[in-house]
Formats: C-alpha cells, structure tokens, sequence
C-alpha cells in the first residue's frame, strides 16, 4: 500500500481515461457529494457501496485523501489495496480508477481560498463539468447543508 500517490505519465493518464470512457458505458449510479469549504480547506467525499468502481477526475492540485474501508486504486498501472483507514499523500497531475471492494469513502482534501463549491471544483480539475456533482439530479451537501 503506497501513502503516497506521483504524478502520472501521460501514457498513464490515457490508461485511466479508456477505463473510464468503459464506465461511462455502464449504467450510472447516483451517488451524493458531501463538501466543505472551511478555515482555507476545501474536502469532497463520496461514499461507495461494495463493487462500485468509478474514475476520477484529471487532478491539476495536490491533495490528500483519506480512505476509510476498503478500496482497489489503479495507479498508473499498478493497482494499491488500502483497508482500512488510509492517509494519501497525492501529487497533481493524476488520475484514478477506483473500486470499493467493501463499502468505503474516499474524501479529497486542498487549500483553497474558493467560496463556492464551484470554484473549488474548477480550481481542482478542468474537468469539472464531468463531475458527479455537477450532474443534474445529483445530491450535494455542503458543510452539512443540501445545496
């Protein structure tokens, strides 16, 4: 299990791009994002039930998430186990295949001096319009609220 997560090639990157273009195929699920913006930091977490696989966005920031259960990672073309909870450090320019093995959360941490969920989302990805929630019908909470 790696605590921290590099930088992907670009070859890498296109790997993690076809499994999602596959998943994007599929039947979609609905799942709910949770947000804070708080004190300078914004978080994002999702919770997955087991079996769930979803792809990341291209990450432009560094971060570290925390995953809590149990979760398969595609990393470049290596796949991590992580059990448990686990403390990621994780470089920008990266993307991610994620399965839930058994139910599990991953939350997505950076400082940032957004004041909008919209404007963390676009300051962490350029892809944000592929987001799940910004997807019409998607449950988002923010700093316990739905928004």
């Amino acid at each position: 299990m790696k605590a921290m997560i590099e930088a992907m090639s670009v070859q890498d990157i296109g790997i993690a791009i076809e499994a999602e273009d596959y998943l994007l195929s599929l039947e979609q699920l609905d799942i709910a994002t949770y947000h804070t913006l708080h004190a300078g930091v914004y978080t994002r977490t999702i919770h997955l039930a087991a079996g769930c696989t979803i792809s990341g966005a291209l990450i432009r920031v560094d971060t570290t998430l925390i995953v809590t259960g149990h979760m398969r990672i595609l990393i470049g073309s290596d796949i991590q186990d992580y059990d448990g909870v686990s403390l990621i450090t994780a470089s920008k320019n990266r993307k991610q295949v994620m399965t839930a093995v058994g139910t599990a959360s991953i939350t997505m941490v950076f400082a940032s001096n957004a004041s909008t969920v919209q404007e963390a989302e676009d300051e962490f990805t350029v892809e944000s319009d592929k987001l799940m929630s910004r997807q019409d019908g998607m449950v988002n909470i923010l700093n316990g609220e739905m928004i």
